[in-house]
């Protein structure tokens, strides 16, 4: 259930692994490749994509490890609800590769009013904007990150943006002003000292 919701089309696992806490769900999974060091890669073919839309959801106000199911809607954790998908409904998200760690953008096409879900991991800090205005992000099946979008909506950009970076920037610039007129005083002293060499200093 984790993989195919994470949007992992692979699984590697060790022969501890196979033998242990995944033996119960073997017999779902496909094997790709076997390693000479005894891991297995498996491959899932029910893997779901990584950005998606959740037409329909079960709202909650704590997600409960214990209601989540494979065949049933994501556990959506707030106030939002989607609705139906509307008849002939089509949606594709197309992430774009960035390279940074700290923003995902994802490009809409032909999107009606639902739950866009990130399968990256829900974590505070994380700030999210519909077509450049910031939306609320609430928790998807416990792990992932959920934003409502709209009809016609067109880009979502994520950034993690945590209070305490804002917090570190603020406390290095306001040391780097400090750190600039201590160096500054020190230097108009030095300049007056030589101008006036038989002045005693205060």
């Amino acid at each position: 259930l984790l993989v195919r919701r994470f949007g992992a089309s692979t699984l590697i696992l060790g022969k501890e692994d196979i033998q242990g806490p995944f033996a119960s769900i073997r017999p779902l999974l496909h094997v790709d490749e076997v390693y000479s060091t005894g891991a297995v890669a498996f491959r899932e073919s029910q893997a779901m994509p990584r950005a998606r839309a959740a037409f329909s959801g079960r709202q909650v106000g704590i997600c409960d490890p214990s209601l989540l199911s494979s065949d049933a809607p994501p556990l959506i954790e707030g106030t939002f609800v989607p609705g139906d998908a509307p008849a002939g409904a089509q949606f594709r998200a197309t992430i774009r590769n960035s390279g940074e760690s700290a923003s995902v953008t994802i490009d809409i096409d032909g999107s009606s009013k639902a739950a866009l879900v990130l399968a990256d991991a829900w974590y505070p800090g994380w700030k999210a904007a519909v077509d450049g205005v910031e939306t609320p992000l609430f928790p998807v099946d416990i792990l992932f990150r959920g934003i409502e979008i709209g009809e016609g909506a067109k880009q979502v950009v994520f950034q993690y943006r945590p209070l305490s970076l804002k917090i570190g920037a603020g406390i290095t610039i306001g040391a780097a002003i400090v750190v600039f007129w201590a160096i500054f005083g020190l230097l108009v002293q030095r300049f007056r000292a030589r101008r006036d060499p038989w002045r005693t200093p205060a």
